[in-house]
C-alpha cells in the first residue's frame, strides 16, 4: 500500500484548493474499513426559510425557485436535476408566530420530480395546513 502526502493538490493548470474533482466511484474508507461512496453520500441540495415567505433567510443549494401554491404549501425548484423521482427528501419545520403560537409542524413531500420538490406543512394543533415560521429541507440522491 502506497501513501500520498501533500500539503496542496490541484488539477494541472487549475487553482489550489477550487479545481478538485472527484468521480462517481471514489469511497472514503474509514479507520474500521467500512466504505462509503463520496459523491453519493453529500447532499444534493438544501435549504432555510419561513414558508411565510419565498425567499431563503439564509444561503441555500441547488435551488432555482420557490413557489407557493397554498398556505403550508410550497414547491421548491431544483437548479441541477436529480436522475430519478426518488431521491431522498428531508425536513424540519417549526415556528411561533402570533397567529397560531405552536411549534408543532409536520412536513411531508407531497409530490416531487426530478426538477422540483412539493412539501406541505401540517399543523396538528390548527388541524390544516400553515406557514411553518422556521423551515429546514435537505435533498439527497443522484444528480443527473
Amino acid at each position: 500500500m502506497s501513501t500520498l502526502l501533500a500539503d496542496t493538490i490541484r488539477k494541472t493548470g487549475g487553482t489550489a484548493g477550487v479545481d478538485i474533482k472527484i468521480n462517481n466511484s471514489s469511497t472514503y474508507v474509514d479507520g474500521s474499513n467500512k466504505s462509503t461512496n463520496t459523491v453519493a453520500a453529500l447532499t444534493k441540495g438544501w435549504i432555510n426559510l419561513s414558508l411565510a415567505g419565498t425567499t431563503a433567510r439564509s444561503d441555500s443549494l441547488n435551488n432555482s425557485s420557490v413557489t407557493d401554491n397554498a398556505t403550508g404549501d410550497f414547491t421548491y425548484g431544483h437548479t441541477n436535476n436529480f436522475n430519478y423521482e426518488g431521491y431522498c427528501t428531508y425536513g424540519l419545520g417549526g415556528g411561533h408566530d402570533s397567529s397560531d403560537g405552536n411549534w408543532d409542524y409536520q412536513l411531508g413531500n407531497y409530490d416531487q420530480t426530478t426538477s422540483a420538490s412539493r412539501v406541505r406543512a401540517y399543523n396538528s394543533t390548527a388541524a390544516g395546513l400553515r406557514d411553518a415560521i422556521g423551515v429546514s429541507i435537505l435533498w439527497t440522491g443522484d444528480l443527473a
